[in-house]
């Protein structure tokens, strides 16, 4: 993204977003005395647990019976019951023959039968479409790891929602406007070409890679699993088949000339409900990114325009998971936003794909696709009419839940995007993952569950979307709206005190209290930011990489919350308190009680000491109980 411009002719929607950023202050909270922990010995302070003491200590247990999930029985597979891997009907056959010999396809779509997303019965998806006989096949998937779409739209209760009166908006590479498969249904005065001034047509110019999930294509395979026509005895099916679309091509080939600008504008202006953003980023520094690149301005607008507008944000976590080494969505400085769903993807097999970013940030997870040459990705849209059977990533993921939220918003219009937020991660189904993974010798904790009932994953944020459950709770007359989101009115502070801790033989923890009163008993948490003051005590060599250092996040509960996992591709000598991380895992969870910060560090190159100066938390939910527990019938 390029840097702004034209900044003194911003409309008027832009004077309210910079009152509202120059105008936010909080008061402060913690004091000053801290005490060095190791993994032999706590230090013996007499302050410790002070009425405003920043300290620290030992870690609280994790939560009992179970802390990961393991040894129930909601998770002896990965999406529960639905998630048959043999023996059922439709096995190892071709999505070009039939899918059920018990129930009809809803679709007369030629193509829809291979989309498993909808409904994974174990069809086979052909290599290439159009299929020819005798061609290859990619491995069939497992029965029932799917978006739980087939029971949705086979269930005549809900036949009128297919998501008429609802605007979704793509920014992307582009979409082919003309497509027959979306049938003018596409809203070309809330579309933008960023590429050519004044024109609102966003279709690419070229056909590079038009039968790709890649390049120029890429936005029309995104809408494609929005937004196609379904029953319409042609190409595939849409989730939401009846919204109405716009689109912009920021990150279109031509993304170099486009104006960051101009696009943040097309937030306040377009009347869209729902946002999909099919893109991410995996910087390799932690270097704070600052407005000079944009990132402030564009997640002060999506927060104003969420309000304003009701319009819920999607975004992709982004495709550099490296098996869960490297990648991580809460790097990148446009997911670190309430106001933003960040998603992750899962394969045809119910699994966590291995390219998926994970990261605290998450929100759920839906079916990005292959993560191997032989398994299966999402059948879609291509330019020039094609039709592809490979699109995949996080990109194929994202747009699957903006469709579901689509027809959420069809269901019941009052929603706003946190309550969009909330029914996906209370009706997403948990997936059973291994409790812990080591990097170096950092523990990093996958699954948690908190005390509010919520399971969360830093793989796969709260579980699987299953859009059917998610549907018809938005739906329900007993669903009652959730209140304003607000910040808790206290910026929570440890001391500045700064903390030795050393690679591989050490740790550094810091603790902020809330203490109980009539405010912080009745506050719930809905999602939470932390930022750090962590730094190299003698930073010489660009060698030396802060980014081998774990964070952890310890509720008061108990549960844990890996914020930053080691990293051998991040450089920089510190992280900032400017440089902001989300924390899903607290939803639903009352603010009082100590909160743990537990910085460990994995540094083979030298033994560097490290100095764990402080710790931010800023807490967003609401000012009385608001969240239900998960284990609640829906």
């Amino acid at each position: 993204m390029r840097a702004m411009n034209n900044f003194f002719r911003l409309p008027k929607f832009f004077y309210l977003l910079f009152a509202l950023i120059f105008s936010c202050s909080y008061s402060d909270k913690g004091g000053k005395n801290d005490n060095a922990y190791d993994a032999v010995s706590i230090a013996n302070d007499v302050n410790l647990g002070g009425a405003d003491q920043s300290i620290v200590t030992a870690l609280p247990a994790p939560p009992a019976n179970p802390a990961d999930g393991s040894g129930t029985t909601e998770f002896d597979n990965p999406l529960n019951a639905r998630i048959v891997t043999t023996g059922t009907t439709g096995n190892n056959i071709s999505c070009m023959e039939t899918t059920s010999t018990t129930s009809p396809w809803p679709w007369n779509d030629p193509y829809s039968k291979c989309q498993w997303h909808f409904g994974n019965l174990g069809q086979k998806v052909p290599l290439f479409l159009p299929y020819q006989t005798g061609g290859g096949f990619f491995a069939r998937g497992n029965t029932g790891a799917d978006l739980n779409l087939y029971a949705f739209y086979t269930d005549q209760t809900f036949q009128n929602i297919r998501g008429s009166g609802v605007k979704v908006h793509i920014t992307d590479s582009g979409m082919d406007v003309n497509n027959r498969d979306f049938g003018g249904r596409v809203n070309l005065s809330e579309s933008r070409d960023l590429c050519r001034a004044g024109s609102n047509n966003p279709t690419p110019t070229n056909d590079e890679n038009k039968a790709s999930s890649s390049g120029a294509a890429h936005g029309t395979g995104v809408a494609g699993i929005i937004a196609a026509n379904a029953n319409n005895n042609w190409g595939v099916a849409g989730i939401a088949p009846e919204v109405s679309i716009s689109a912009d091509n920021l990150i279109s080939y031509c993304r170099d000339t486009a104006n960051i600008m101009d696009w943040i504008n097309i937030l306040g202006s377009q009347k869209s409900q729902i946002w999909n953003g099919s893109f991410g980023s995996n910087t390799t520094s932690i270097t704070h990114s600052t407005a000079s690149d944009g990132y402030d301005m564009i997640n002060a607008a999506v927060s104003i325009t969420a309000e304003t507008n009701k319009k819920s944000y999607f975004k992709a976590a982004g495709n550099e998971g490296y098996d869960y080494k490297q990648g991580d969505a809460n790097r990148d400085p446009f997911s670190r936003n309430i106001q933003i769903g960040v998603i992750g993807a899962l394969t045809g097999n119910g699994k966590p794909a291995t390219y998926s970013n994970p990261g605290a940030n998450l929100l759920v997870s839906a079916f990005g696709g292959n993560d191997a040459s032989n398994r299966a990705g999402i059948t879609t849209l291509g330019l020039n009419e094609a039709i592809i059977s490979s699109f995949n990533g996080t990109s194929a993921a994202t747009p699957m839940v903006s469709a579901v939220a689509a027809l959420m918003v069809n269901a019941n219009p009052s929603l706003r995007y946190q309550d969009v937020q909330y029914i996906l991660a209370r009706t997403a189904t948990p997936l059973d993952l291994t409790a812990e993974t080591t990097n170096g010798s950092v523990k990093i904790t996958n699954t948690s569950v908190n005390a509010a009932g919520y399971y969360f994953n830093r793989y796969v944020g709260f579980g699987a979307v299953d859009a059917y459950k998610a549907i018809k709770m938005a739906k329900s007359p007993s669903y009652k709206l959730l209140p304003d989101v607000v910040d808790y009115p206290q910026l929570l502070k440890t001391g500045n005190s700064p903390v030795n801790f050393s690679a591989n033989k050490s740790c550094a923890i810091k603790k902020i209290t809330v203490p109980s009163n009539s405010q912080t008993s009745t506050f719930q948490i809905f999602a939470a930011t932390v930022s750090f003051d962590i730094r190299f005590q003698d930073y010489k060599s660009e060698t030396d990489k802060l980014g081998n250092v774990s964070i952890r996040f310890i509720l008061p509960d108990g549960t844990r919350s890996q914020i930053v996992a080691p990293s051998q591709n991040l450089v920089g000598s510190r992280y900032s308190l400017k440089q902001e991380f989300l924390s899903r895992a607290l939803m639903g969870t009352m603010a009082v009680g100590s909160y743990f910060f537990e910085v460990c560090a994995v540094n083979t190159l030298r033994d560097t000491p490290f100095l764990f100066y402080s710790a931010q938390l800023k807490l967003s939910g609401f000012t009385s109980k608001s969240l239900t527990f998960k284990s609640e019938n829906i």
